[in-house]
Order: structure tokens, then sequence, then C-alpha cells
């Protein structure tokens, strides 16, 4: 399992746990052993809901950024083939 989140941790849950867990899971995977009790233990990774919070509005900051820097850099690509053709186009005369 990998962590997809870093203000997430990974704890080890019962199924009950995981039903009454008040966190965010951001994934589930069984172990293949059982506590104590018998009952299955899972790995899981866990995150606090105003972590998770915070972290979507990053990520969310991070794309408009993204998607901004793209939108200059298409209009420098197409300023450039402009002038590239109008170049061509002058030394063909």
């Amino acid at each position: 399992m990998i962590k997809t989140n870093k203000n997430s941790r990974f704890e080890l849950k019962s199924l009950d746990e995981i039903r009454s867990c008040k966190e965010i899971l951001l994934q589930i995977q069984p172990t293949g052993t059982n506590f104590t009790s018998g009952q299955p233990v899972y790995l899981c990774e866990v995150v606090g809901s105003y972590s998770y919070a915070n972290n979507e509005k990053d990520l969310t900051l991070e794309i408009i950024s993204l998607n901004k820097e793209k939108r200059e850099l298409e209009k420098k690509v197409k300023r450039l083939e402009r002038k590239l053709r109008s170049d061509y186009l002058g030394n063909l005369l």
C-alpha cells in the first residue's frame, strides 16, 4: 500500500473499527491475519477530515495555477509559430 495523502497515517483496524471510524479512510487492505479476538486485521490509510479538506483545497489551487501556466505557454507557442511562419515567408521573397 502506498501513502496517497501527505497528512495520512496507517492504522490496523477491525471491521467494527472501520465501520465506526470518524476519520476518512482512504484505503483498506486485508492483512490475512487476525487480532487476538479473532477478528480479521485490515491495514487502513486514515486521514482526519480537516486535513483531507485542506489537502483538497491545496490540490485545487495547484490545478488552477497549472491551468493558468498552460494557457500562458499555449499563447507563447502560438506567438512563436506566427513569428516563425512570418520569418519563413519573408525569406521566400
